[in-house]
């Protein structure tokens, strides 16, 4: 995220929402900045780690950085809801469209092609929790190809990696 977004985040978030606000805590104290309430949530969400973590970059305990998160969503989901969080018209569509073919040069389509779920009917029953979904009816493994030199494959906590383009379709597994 560039900087100039990040900041234009914090200003809106503080603008709308005075929790996010500089003030005094229940100690008489000053309380976390705006810019470190806002760190927290992001974080939070962009790496999918626990409240807890922020103890030691953020001096922050995990209440707070719980709280930081909630209110973050909360703020966003009201500030930004009717202009982003909203089902698209037929001409954002059509924009959409363009962008992907422009892109990727495959017209007509809205997506991507980088992301194949494969259901897995044999899941060992001990495993099962770790690879099933809410919309899958199955235990599915997620494939994303990324690409590159090596084409490198992600699957819910499974590393695959795709050798070299002579032996593109032999797979090795490893943990």
């Amino acid at each position: 995220m560039s900087k100039s977004l990040f900041l234009k985040i914090v200003s809106d978030v503080e603008a709308y929402d005075e929790w996010f606000q500089e003030g005094l805590d229940g100690r008489m104290k000053k309380s976390f900045t705006p810019l470190q309430k806002v760190t927290s949530a992001i974080k939070q969400l962009a790496t999918g780690n626990p409240p807890d973590e922020g103890d030691e970059y953020l001096n922050m305990s995990e209440r707070t950085s719980r709280e930081c998160l909630e209110y973050f969503c909360e703020t966003v989901c009201k500030r930004y809801g009717g202009e982003f969080l909203r089902r698209p018209t037929s001409h954002d569509i059509a924009l959409l469209y363009q962008a992907h073919e422009d892109r990727h040069h495959l017209p007509g389509m809205l997506g991507s092609l980088d992301c194949t779920h494969f259901v897995w009917r044999m899941c060992p029953t001990e495993l099962r929790g770790q690879y099933m979904r809410g919309d899958h009816q199955y235990p599915t493994v997620m494939l994303e190809a990324r690409v590159h030199k090596t084409i490198s494959t992600c699957c819910n906590n499974l590393r695959y990696f795709l050798l070299n383009e002579m032996e593109r379709r032999q797979i090795v597994h490893f943990k």
